[in-house]
């Protein structure tokens, strides 16, 4: 592999690394949607949309620099994403048709923008230096950037607004085990996430508030189980019953079903929902190939993800029922982070 394209595999393996977090926002709905997603064009990372039958896919971004992460706002006007050029990263907003593209922000060094929070006034974004990560809040309205938590170790993941927005969630990795923590806004108070339970990661509360939704891990050779919890840890339920392993838990909008990936070998994985109650648990695909980042429609009324079946990731969507499942992108190269847009 050339120098040239060195930077762009990293870019992508943390895209889908990244993107293995629920990181869905957007409010309830009915109508057309777009799906936002990356992809790889003229030797850099390029952010495309396209209609969910799969018509019109569309280039919004055409630099030099690598654009990744896209994130709709709650109304479906822009999409705000990131620009990696050279060593300086930026934050850009765009109108949704890839129109009147300004830069909010710019850091040098290692940056991920992460989450919007759902009533789309913040961004959530870390910027990392020599492992040590500290997590900002973009105020949108009024303009402003609020630097919240910094935390020394060597792996951050799934940080993100809780539904509320008044808390960020985020995973980090101790010496003997993954942690996760849930810290208010302003930084005041940092709290631990099913802190009796060995190895408890990728954390998702409902959109009430009130459950929590993580993977659970019981040892270093565990396969990982879906638990579910009241938010002080209470009436804790086993959501999975297989010997797969059970991974990246996602709440409906409605907080009426859950949907997580189970891991049956190294290439091929199934999609799973099941109710709140735990009632309910069907497998909506058919598990030939690895499926991977499966998001919710704003509506609940769909699910977008990515699937290897031919070599490389492409982009698909199906109905919540497991139907209608149809190809959106179709290339020779790695397609990534699927983010549906709130209804048009």
């Amino acid at each position: 592999m050339n120098s040239r394209n060195k930077p762009i595999l990293i870019l992508i393996i943390m895209l889908l690394c990244l993107s293995s977090c629920d990181k869905s926002t957007g409010p309830d709905g009915s109508g057309h949607y777009k799906i936002a997603y990356v992809s790889y064009t003229d030797d850099d990372l390029d952010i495309y949309t396209v209609n969910t039958d799969g018509s019109n896919p569309t280039l919004l971004t055409d630099s030099l620099a690598h654009e990744y992460y896209p994130f709709w706002s709650p109304d479906g006007q822009y999409i705000y994403y990131q620009s990696l050029n050279e060593d300086v990263n930026e934050i850009y907003r765009m109108d949704a048709d890839g129109s009147n593209k300004t830069k909010l922000n710019e850091f040098g060094g290692t940056l991920a923008l992460v989450d919007i929070s759902a009533d789309g006034s913040k961004l959530l974004f870390w910027h990392d230096t020599n492992f040590q990560y500290d997590i900002y809040i973009m105020s949108l309205w009024p303009p402003g950037t609020t630097h919240v938590k910094t935390i020394s170790t060597s792996y951050l993941e799934c940080v993100r607004f809780t539904p509320d927005g008044q808390n960020i969630m985020y995973m980090m990795a101790s010496s003997t085990n993954y942690l996760t923590y849930m810290v208010s806004i302003d930084g005041s108070t940092t709290v631990p996430i099913a802190d009796d339970v060995d190895d408890c990661f990728d954390a998702s509360v409902s959109p009430d508030g009130t459950r929590i939704a993580c993977v659970f891990q019981d040892s270093e050779n565990g396969p990982g189980e879906i638990i579910v919890c009241d938010i002080d840890e209470s009436n804790r339920v086993n959501f999975s019953s297989s010997d797969a392993a059970s991974r990246s838990p996602r709440w409906s909008p409605d907080g009426t079903q859950l949907l997580y990936m189970e891991i049956y070998s190294p290439s091929i994985t199934g999609l799973m929902i099941i109710n709140a109650d735990g009632t309910g648990r069907t497998l909506l695909t058919d598990s030939t190939s690895y499926l991977y980042k499966a998001q919710w429609s704003p509506d609940g009324s769909k699910i977008c993800y990515l699937d290897n079946r031919d070599g490389d990731w492409e982009v698909y969507i199906m109905n919540s029922d497991g139907s209608g499942k149809t190809k959106l992108t179709d290339n020779y190269i790695d397609d990534s982070t699927p983010t549906c847009s709130p209804a048009l």
